[in-house]
């Protein structure tokens, strides 16, 4: 998978009210050492992981932070196959508060990575906020991960743990939100709903625009994880974002949170109905009747139908990458590029062409369009070039996504709009 990530979240919290509790805004910071290249291609997709500490006493892991679904999970102490090595490991029988449940569940993402996992239930706390008995995955098979991840902390909503299968960034999502036998799978409404200090089910995640994190402008000035674990340094000066838990940081925004309603045809994950999509004038996608775009911080492109990736190629004329389902393009031409204009029910959302793209090789001009094909014949995944344009914060309690501008945003092409 081409996921790898850019950000640690620290251990710190904010302080919380007893009668209203404030959100819990947690800091994440990029690894110390830099952006790490393979094959000559930095590995900067923007992503964002953080500390969590499963079991007593607590096992560390660095897991990213998936919105696709609200399934977590880390290496178990079973997984030798090959894409496990370099990775902790979550040892059942070392937590004195471990509980198997004999259930199986396997998550496929998008076309290129696939877990199975035993199902346990065990402690699990990020950042100060402690979920008691909380279900989980330990991984006894795992493929196309990138390296730098122990697993995924799901953030996005509660799947049905009675299925054995989910399938995440493709759109066809079995999990639904089905009545359980246990806890809610995901993380925040789980912290809610036991009264764990979190205000509400709602949380969001944004980036920040000094040089340490991301380019409020377009891009990212990020670092990516290295191949083998290293160790942990909070001696940044300045977080390169922030997750906020309970609520929303209404000091980072310009204007009001516009909210999204979540697809009636929504098969479990943050999706959302698009109904047109065109890049200015210049090529126009019409979408067909019911077609989602599904909201991602886990997928580092944005993923479009397959027909209108080629009629997107046809267009341009971009070099296209098979293995990245991604296209070249000229760091020199991008300025010349149209923004993409999407309609989300009744919103126009409009994202430079300086967000969907990023810089491999300056000397050479060589740039990449963070535009990808997709294997689905309809939908499309808005990942991180789309959630790290904007405030993006997710509420399940009321079936809804929300954007709002970056407070200090100085790219006036970047729009939130009434269709």
């Amino acid at each position: 998978m081409r996921t790898t990530l850019v950000a640690l979240a620290t251990m710190m919290l904010s302080m919380v009210a007893a009668a209203d509790p404030a959100p819990y805004k947690v800091p994440l910071y990029r690894r110390s050492n830099g952006v790490v290249s393979a094959a000559g291609k930095a590995l900067d997709s923007g992503v964002l992981a953080g500390t969590v500490h499963i079991g007593n006493p607590p096992q560390e892991f660095t897991m990213a932070f998936d919105t696709s679904s609200g399934y977590s999970w880390v290496r178990g102490s079973r997984c030798k196959s090959e894409n496990c090595l370099d990775r902790c490991t979550y040892y059942a029988r070392r937590s004195n508060t471990s509980q198997p449940t004999g259930k199986k569940f396997s998550v496929k993402y998008g076309d290129d990575a696939c877990v199975d996992t035993h199902v346990y239930l065990d402690t699990v706390e990020f950042s100060g906020i402690q979920v008691q008995d909380m279900p989980f995955g330990g991984a006894y098979r795992m493929s196309g991960f990138a390296d730098g991840l122990d697993g995924y902390l799901g953030l996005g909503p509660a799947v049905n743990l009675n299925t054995s299968k989910l399938s995440v960034g493709n759109n066809n999502n079995s999990g639904g939100l089905s009545k359980r036998d246990m806890s809610s799978s995901a993380f925040v409404p789980n912290a809610y709903q036991q009264g764990a200090g979190v205000g509400s089910s709602q949380f969001g995640m944004y980036t920040t625009d000094n040089g340490a994190g991301f380019d409020q402008n377009g891009g990212t000035g990020g670092g990516a994880l290295p191949p083998a674990p290293a160790k942990r340094s909070n001696t940044q000066e300045s977080p390169a974002g922030y997750l906020v838990l309970g609520g929303i940081d209404t000091n980072a925004i310009d204007g009001n949170m516009t909210y999204v309603p979540l697809a009636a045809e929504s098969k479990g994950n943050w999706d959302v109905c698009i109904k047109h999509a065109q890049l200015n004038n210049a090529l126009a996608l019409p979408q067909l009747d019911n077609a989602i775009a599904s909201i991602s911080t886990s997928n580092p492109t944005i993923v479009m139908p397959a027909c209108q990736a080629d009629e997107f190629k046809r267009k341009y004329g971009f070099k296209f990458y098979q293995k990245s389902k991604t296209y070249s393009v000229k760091c020199s031409e991008i300025k010349d590029l149209p923004p993409l204009e999407l309609v989300l029910e009744d919103k126009t959302i409009t994202l430079p062409a300086s967000y969907w793209t990023r810089e491999i090789d300056a000397d050479r001009d060589c740039c990449e369009v963070l535009l990808s094909k997709g294997s689905s014949s309809k939908d499309w995944v808005l990942g991180v070039p789309f959630t790290n344009a904007f405030y993006t914060t997710f509420d399940s309690q009321n079936n809804q996504v929300g954007l709002a501008i970056k407070k200090g945003n100085k790219n006036n092409q970047l729009k939130i709009s009434d269709a």
